[in-house]
């Protein structure tokens, strides 16, 4: 299991999104991340640092370590 501890950039910006579906698909994939360990569509981009994809409307990317 995985614990994520999300920043003070994440949560402004997290804000800011003003597409409902979008947040909640955003919080969905997180939680599938920490609870199952589930990456899906992700891939390392330099020095740890991963980015995860999620395909719907524009797409987003929500990057972690």
């Amino acid at each position: 299991m995985y614990f994520i501890e999300k920043t003070t950039e994440f949560d402004k910006w997290f804000k800011k999104l003003n597409d409902l579906r979008a947040k909640a698909k955003i919080l969905l994939r997180l939680q599938k991340l920490e609870i199952d360990e589930h990456f899906g569509d992700s891939e390392p981009i330099v020095d740890g640092i991963r980015e995860l994809k999620i395909n719907y409307a524009k797409g987003y990317r929500v990057y972690f370590k």
